[in-house]
């Protein structure tokens, strides 16, 4: 009489473990490993997609800068721009999706999480061809300080959110890594309004 009880046991307790286990896996890939176990090797593996496309553009401006076409922070911001936005074109709708997940303005208007990656490709556009490079710069430094609020803010509540800077195909982390990269553009954008005042005056 004792055997169908044991032999139930299993059959109940397997259905609800793989349960469990489809819930959390979702997260642990999006989300990455606990940041507490995490090492450097792991860290470069989580953002390979943005180092690449970050070689990619400086590369690519090493050689307009040595050929005389454009100093190589403008040709540096340009590429990287550009890039950024063709791989946000891949999925359009994913991309604004996850954007306003994290993004302070793109949360409240939808239409701007939308128009971000033209944005984007437009002020690419405007670094590669020195068109207007006072309202580009002026622009950039604008759009990278709204957006390090906030990721600031997902860094001090501790959340768990997947970054849309490379598009929503790739499942990178919202951190301190995509705070820096904010910041160091808006930092470059900041120094070149800085030179060309100085050339003004």
């Amino acid at each position: 009489m004792q055997k169908p009880c044991c032999a139930a046991k299993p059959e109940t307790a397997t259905p609800q473990n793989s349960n469990r286990l489809n819930v959390i896996q979702p997260r642990v890939a999006v989300a990455g490993a606990n940041p507490a176990q995490e090492t450097f090797a792991d860290k470069v593996r989580q953002y390979k997609p943005l180092i690449v496309i970050l070689a990619v553009a400086l590369v690519a401006a090493a050689g307009l800068a040595a050929g005389g076409h454009l100093a190589f922070m403008q040709a540096a911001m340009g590429m990287f721009l550009c890039l950024l936005a063709t791989l946000k074109f891949f999925s359009l709708q994913g991309f604004a999706n996850t954007f306003a997940g994290y993004d302070l303005l793109a949360a409240r208007v939808k239409a701007y999480a939308f128009a971000y990656p033209f944005i984007e490709m437009a002020l690419g556009f405007l670094y590669l061809s020195g068109i207007a490079p006072l309202a580009t710069n002026a622009v950039m430094a604008v759009l990278m300080l709204v957006g390090s609020l906030g990721v600031a803010q997902v860094i001090r509540h501790g959340k768990k959110v997947q970054c849309a800077c490379v598009g929503s195909s790739f499942a990178l982390p919202v951190g301190r890594v995509t705070l820096a990269e904010n910041l160091v553009m808006a930092a470059m954008a900041g120094m070149a309004l800085l030179h060309m005042h100085g050339m003004a005056w």
